[in-house]
């Protein structure tokens, strides 16, 4: 363990707000960062919109890192989507699986099978989208003591816990839960390009690109490195200004401006975000700690063996759900009131799931639909399957559904199923962003 942590104790922090009051627990056996402590929900906030509880975050991280490595193509990736099946299925979300064959540098001839999972929520009034994704896979390691807890499966841990609060209270807006596969760097035989990333975020944001679905998303919401114990998120220069420091200001009235630190420098992590700029999608947030490890030696730990739960903290999972819930109600608030005015009404999540493919309305003028930011080659993809329990991906299973022959002009987001996805060609590399 690095010096600045040397002075920690085996104490824990669990951070739950109630629905009148915010009760912090101590525990032993867990170490902790020590951030500010909870601060009482914002006024006008519904205190149950951060009804998030970091022992539950912790215990999915638990369950990840056990099952080792997961990279994309393995028997622990296979583990991990079981896992995440099973836990979004106790929630009764539909889930369905996004597939992509994506063909390798340098010739095409190799190609790596990614497997992304979708959880639908339908919204309470809107069929319009927001997106919150994260990677669950690790990077390709020959020491099998390599886990990947901070960098592959915090955000995983974080998400299926904002799911379930979400589920219990839908925003505005349809959610999509988004666990993606292949995000971490892939080696590949090209010298000009020895490893490529991100394939997972660039084929399913290829996918919502050649459907028209880019227009209808109102905000992504990316979550990489979100477990370190000394954490700190980074200020991402490409994500979206105005969203981007709605959550900061969300750190300020609950209390985790340690973690969320208004005066630094800009970044630019290199993350699932990455791949819907690339496609013309300006509405993006990232919440990622570029600085794993002491924040005096930045990156001492990141993808390397000591990325453990010694080093991450359940305290850290919680400050980054408690944020977000309170930033994307003010978000989807603000939204819903735009929305009031605009060009036709909102429609109820029962009427929404119940438009046929092509009789949504057009977009507002004033939000147009984005392209790819420059030409991407596309190949086909398999197609998506709706996920329930019992078979052989790590005992769930998957009944295939068919995507529509003709790709519609539009269609209600709630149904990832239309998306016949198409994967960029090589996906995404740091040399091409």
């Amino acid at each position: 363990m690095s010096g600045g942590r040397s002075g920690r104790t085996g104490r824990s922090m669990r951070a739950r707000v109630g629905i009148s009051f915010l009760l912090v627990l101590v525990a032993a056996g867990v170490p902790s960062c020590g951030g500010a402590p909870l601060a009482p929900p914002p006024p006008g906030t519904d205190p149950a919109v951060i009804d998030f509880s970091s022992e539950r975050a912790w215990r999915h991280l638990e369950a990840l890192v056990e099952i080792g490595p997961r990279v994309p193509g393995s028997e622990e990736s296979a583990k991990a989507r079981a896992y995440i099946l099973d836990e979004l299925s106790k929630l009764d979300l539909k889930v369905e699986t996004h597939t992509a064959t994506v063909p390798l540098p340098p010739d095409g001839r190799e190609g790596l099978r990614v497997v992304n999972l979708v959880a639908v929520i339908p919204g309470s009034s809107s069929p319009d989208l927001v997106i919150l994704a994260t990677p669950y896979d690790t990077r390709s390691v020959r020491d099998p003591d390599y886990v990947g807890a901070n960098d592959g499966a915090s955000g995983a841990a974080v998400l299926l816990e904002l799911a379930r609060v979400i589920a219990e209270k839908p925003l505005p807006y349809t959610t999509w839960a988004v666990f993606l596969d292949g995000e971490a760097p892939v080696a590949t035989k090209d010298p000009l390009r020895p490893a490529i990333g991100l394939l997972g975020s660039s084929a399913f944001a290829a996918s919502l690109t050649s459907h028209g679905l880019m227009p209808r998303v109102r905000l992504v919401t990316v979550f990489a490195r979100v477990g370190d114990a000394d954490l700190r998120i980074a200020r991402d220069l490409q994500s979206h200004r105005m969203y981007r420091e709605e959550f900061f200001r969300a750190a300020e009235v609950t209390g985790h401006t340690e973690a969320f630190r208004s005066d630094q420098p800009f970044e630019s992590p290199y993350a699932s975000q990455r791949s819907f700029v690339a496609y013309g999608l300006r509405r993006v947030v990232v919440l990622s700690d570029t600085s794993f490890g002491d924040r005096d030696e930045s990156g001492e730990l990141r993808d390397e063996l000591e990325d453990t739960l010694e080093h991450c903290s359940p305290e850290s999972l919680g400050a980054v759900g408690a944020v977000t819930l309170v930033a994307l109600d003010r978000i989807t608030a603000r939204l819903e009131k735009i929305d009031r005015f605009s060009d036709y009404p909102l429609a109820s999540a029962d009427e929404a799931l119940a438009v046929p493919v092509g009789t949504l309305p057009p977009e507002r003028e004033e939000d147009p639909a984005p392209g790819p930011s420059e030409p991407v080659d596309s190949v086909p993809a398999e197609p998506l399957a709706e996920a329930s329990a019992g078979s052989g991906d790590g005992g769930s299973s998957a009944t295939a559904t068919e995507a529509p022959a003709t790709a519609p002009d539009r269609g209600a987001p709630q149904r990832p199923s239309q998306l016949k996805q198409r994967a960029p060609t090589g996906g995404l590399g740091a040399s091409d962003l």
